[in-house]
This record gives C-alpha cells, structure tokens and sequence, in this order.
C-alpha cells in the first residue's frame, strides 16, 4: 500500500531535522523527536499522495475516488498528530499473481532501462538534440538577444515548434500572431523565451502514441505547463540563483508519461483487465516517479542544480522548492480542472513557503490559460 511504502520510505531515508516539525524540548528523547519528524513527514507524503490519486483519476478520465482534500481538513498540531487523511491513504492495490507480476516486471525494466547499452535503454526518451546546447543558453544570464535568436534559428525545426508553441494560448502574449523568433523575444522577453524553449523541447516526447494515449498526454501536458511555470516562480521569489528552472518543473510530469507508457505495454503483455490495470497504474507512477525523473536528468546531462532539486524533492520534500511547486501547481491545477468550488485554505502545513509568497503564486497560477 502506498502509505507503507512511504513509511519504509522515510525511515529509511530520512536522518535530518524538519523545517515543518516544531523545535526539540529538553524533555523529549531522540526517539520521541524521530517519531515526531516521521509524522510530519508521513503527513506530507500522504498530502501529495492523495493529490496524485485525484490527478491521475482526471488523466485517466474517471470520476474521482481519490481520498477528500487534505488541505480542507483541521490540523491542530501538524508535527505530532497523524492526518485523519494520511491514516486512511491506503488504497489496496490487487492481489492477484498477475498484478504481482506487473509491479515486478516494471520494477525489473525501470532499472534496466537505466543500464548503457541494454535493450530497453529506449524506454527512456531520447535528448532533444538541440538540448545541449540550449541548455547553456538557457542559464546564461548574459546571453544577448541575438545569441539567443541566431542558437534558435540554426535548428529550422526547432524554429518552427518555438513558433506553434509561442501561438498556443498558455504562451500567446496578444492577439497577433507570432510569427518569427525576434518577435517572439522581443514580446516574450528573456525570461518568456526561455520558458518556450524548454516547452517546445519537450512537446515532441509529450504526444500520444495512439488514441487512448493521446488523452492523457493532453492533460498531463497542462499539468507540466503549470508545474513547470509555478517552478519557475517559487524559485524566482525564493531568490534562487538564476536557472532555467521552468524546464525542472517539466520532469515529474514527463517521468509520469514515461512510467504510463511503461505500464500501459506491460499490462498488455500480461493481459491484465482494465479497471485492475488503473489501480496498478497509479501505484507505479506514484512510486517510481522521483526514480525516473533521475533517470531522465541522468540520460539527457541535464545541470547539478536539477539533480539536487530532485533529491531534495524526494528526500526532504519539508524543504525542497522543487516538492513546493509540484503540491501548489497540483492543488491549483485541480480546483481550476475538476474543483472550482475548493477552499484555498489549508495547504501551508504541506509546504515550506509562507503564506504571502503561496498568495503571490496563486495569483501568478490564476492567469495561466489551462485549456
């Protein structure tokens, strides 16, 4: 059950103090002030957990069976207590041999795929080929505008994505056209700029292989989309140093499609009944998901920055930015999708930022345009 698997999880990764646990009193002993971090922290993984079985109920277009929203619920001490929630996260998953078989079997080909030269290395996407080197530009801060217009125009099909990607409505900035890159910068700006960039790389590896695929890469794009600007935000007000952390924020979604296309052959291969199929689909996205966005940041060379992040999100998400974006852009995502009655109250407990810098986010996250 996931809220095992986060328990084992934690005790066996977790050996630091927690920016959301209270401070330590004289009287407490270490083992008291461990169970104390180990709850909190469990409270926090239960939150973003029963986040993602509502998410994943929405990509797969079923009506919602996810658990109630954490954040609507009273928490009187959030370092000591138990959720009511995270203590009733516990979806069963199926008990049949072949469902035994399909967790072993993704299990077996996530590591594999991570291996040079093994026959299901193509499991992973393949780099962008222009990402490399767009890469530096994107953290360059001194790059000049006609070095960013003359890396872009030397790709002609990069050129013409940046162009579709510039007139989609998440990026459209007015009502004209767009229709060369200096226009696009020069309406963009340097930041904007950046921020398609690192979305046309990835809108190749985000379309649907067929039909039924092809719903849930439109809605988990707008979810990368939202992910990735609320990232590209946190860290901005956060005064982070200067990265192209838009294209950080675009991992976990891709790490989900990824672990879908996965699941989805396997479950084939074992000829698994569907609605079984969906619940142990959700239990390996859920569970392998930091492990592939690793995956991912290691095959295509991406920057330490990203790596730590990722760590971070997955080790200590009480103070990880990266974990932040990801349980804002979904709580967002799902009240401007599926919940639009949902109280905004709440959330804090789960998250590092304050309350003044989660109101500017919100803000920010309003005006995106979620088709």
């Amino acid at each position: 059950m996931i809220l095992e698997w986060i328990k084992s999880h934690w005790f066996k990764n977790h050996n630091s103090s927690t920016s959301r646990s209270s401070p330590r009193s004289p009287s407490e002993s270490p083992n008291n002030q461990q169970e104390i971090q180990l709850q909190a922290l469990t409270n926090i993984n239960a939150f973003k957990a029963s986040q993602e079985l509502h998410l994943l109920s929405l990509l797969f277009n079923q009506p919602s069976d996810s658990p109630e929203d954490m954040s609507s619920q009273s928490i009187p001490n959030q370092s000591t207590s138990s959720h009511p929630i995270a203590s009733r996260l516990t979806p069963t998953l199926p008990t049949s041999d072949k469902s035994a078989q399909f967790i072993k079997l993704i299990s077996s080909l996530l590591h594999e795929s991570q291996k040079q030269g093994s026959r299901y290395a193509n499991t992973l996407p393949r780099q962008p080929s222009s990402l490399p080197l767009l890469i530096k530009i994107l953290n360059d801060d001194n790059c000049s505008r006609e070095k960013l217009s003359k890396a872009v125009l030397a790709d002609p099909s990069l050129t013409e994505q940046i162009l579709k990607t510039a007139n989609t409505p998440f990026f459209k900035v007015s009502n004209r056209p767009i229709e060369s890159v200096d226009q696009a910068i020069f309406l963009m700006g340097s930041e904007g700029i950046r921020n398609l960039i690192s979305a046309t790389l990835m809108t190749p590896v985000m379309r649907g292989e067929d039909k039924d695929e092809q719903f849930f890469c439109d809605k988990i794009w707008q979810w990368a989309l939202c992910t990735a600007s609320t990232t590209d935000t946190v860290y901005r007000i956060s005064g982070a140093q200067r990265s192209s952390y838009f294209l950080l924020g675009l991992l976990p979604a891709l790490s989900w499609l990824v672990i879908y296309r996965m699941a989805v052959k396997a479950s084939k291969g074992l000829k698994i009944d569907s609605l079984e199929a969906l619940e142990l689909y959700k239990h390996v996205i859920i569970s392998n998901q930091w492990k592939v966005a690793h995956a991912l940041a290691n095959a295509w060379g991406l920057p330490e920055n990203y790596h730590k992040a990722l760590i971070e999100a997955e080790s200590a998400p009480n103070s990880s930015l990266l974990f932040d974006s990801v349980v804002l852009s979904t709580k967002y995502f799902l009240k401007k999708s599926d919940r639009p009655s949902e109280s905004d109250n709440g959330i804090t407990p789960f998250i590092s930022i304050d309350d003044a810098d989660t109101k500017n986010i919100r803000e920010h996250f309003i005006e995106l345009n979620i088709t």
